[in-house]
């Protein structure tokens, strides 16, 4: 069991280390709107939780009708697909709302962004939910093999501990990579740049682009 565990460790860094979608989008999304690095990173672990509650709450379900490896499976691959596409059309209107911020002229003549807050807290808490609800959707396929094994013996706590293994490595590595890329894009780019016109059309292309490798990649 111990060899699991720690292979659900392993799987779940790697997992999330190679898939931008996993921390990406926070960290871009928070230089834009103004957010510290530390917040940053506690919106990205917060919305990873999402993959541990949807893992939970479809697990319980499939013990109840006694259909746990085909119950997890179903909802594995339609809740990634309907995740994907909730995802991918989010970006894409991020991505116009970008565009529009970056070019809308006020009364005066100067551009949006001399005069326009980051966003409104409900707009705010609308982009947190809307990520919570992608990772809710698509609680991470890589899973699968290594919580199959304990079922499989019939072992609920070994189920348990290989979830909790994986769900916990993959959101602190969600966290920590916001933090770093958070803070490596301010380095890069320098925090006036993403202060100006172009911060929330720079965010948006980034989101799209970790949204398709990350999509891609499943």
């Amino acid at each position: 069991m111990l060899a699991i565990i720690l292979s659900a460790v392993y799987v779940a860094f790697f997992h999330t280390l190679a898939n931008p979608a996993h921390y990406a989008p926070f960290a871009v999304l928070g230089r834009a709107r103004g957010w510290s690095s530390a917040k940053s990173a506690l919106v990205a672990a917060f919305c990873g939780t999402g993959h541990l509650l949807s893992f939970i709450l479809v697990a319980a379900a499939g013990l109840a009708l006694n259909s746990f490896k085909g119950f997890l499976e179903g909802f594995f691959e339609a809740g990634e697909k309907f995740g994907f596409m909730l995802f991918l059309a989010a970006a894409i209107a991020y991505l116009v709302y970008g565009i529009y911020f970056a070019f809308k002229k006020t009364p005066s003549g100067h551009c949006s962004c001399c005069s326009e807050n980051r966003g409104s807290k409900k707009s705010e808490r609308g982009l947190v939910a809307m990520m919570f609800a992608f990772f809710a959707l698509g609680p991470c396929d890589a899973v699968l093999p290594l919580v199959f094994y304990p079922a499989i013996d019939g072992s609920l706590k070994g189920v348990a501990y290989v979830a909790a293994a994986f769900y916990s490595t993959t959101i602190i590595t969600m966290g920590a990579c916001t933090l770093l890329f958070h803070k490596g894009a301010g380095l890069c780019a320098g925090r006036g740049f993403f202060a100006q016109r172009w911060s929330h059309l720079v965010a948006a292309v980034a989101i799209l682009a970790a949204v398709l490798i990350g999509g891609l990649g499943h």
